[in-house]
């Protein structure tokens, strides 16, 4: 399965849209579709990806800890 990263995600979007900085957030859901503003969004809001296992990073970091 070939998924994209979120910053593929941000960038495909905003070149599809021709998206600037300072594009306000609250006009998004108006120039885009409803697929590629939640897909947008989600990029944002978790930018290294949303985990299926919601104990992935907190383990994850735990052994880091350990490791030190």
């Amino acid at each position: 399965m070939n998924q994209e990263t979120p910053k593929n995600i941000t960038t495909r979007i905003r070149k599809k849209y021709e998206l600037k900085a300072q594009t306000p957030f609250a006009k998004l859901p108006k120039i885009m579709t409803p697929t590629d503003y939640k897909d947008f969004m989600q990029a944002i809001k978790y930018p290294k990806g949303k985990t299926n296992n919601p104990d992935q990073f907190i383990n994850q970091k735990e052994k880091n800890d350990d490791e030190h």
